[in-house]
């Protein structure tokens, strides 16, 4: 795991887009910068949600994939 965030930003688009029950379920994360420098190689990047109320398995998001190349941003 190389971060992890609360999901209560503001996103009015949210709720329009039927993905959230209200706006407040936006989120930001920064992934710890310890271990991306020890990344080697291609890795892709994947956000996963809980719902911490009852402790459910996660679930991964369906978002265009993010890859990191020995540590930095590239295409995947």
């Amino acid at each position: 795991m190389l971060g992890v965030g609360v999901a209560n930003n503001p996103r009015p688009d949210l709720p329009k887009a039927g993905v959230a029950p209200n706006a407040d379920h936006g989120f930001t994360v920064s992934l710890d910068a310890d271990a991306v420098s020890k990344l080697k190689g291609k890795v892709a990047v994947m956000v996963w949600v809980t719902d911490s109320l009852n402790k459910a398995p996660g679930i991964a998001l369906d978002v265009d994939p993010m890859c990191l190349c020995d540590a930095k941003p590239c295409k995947c």
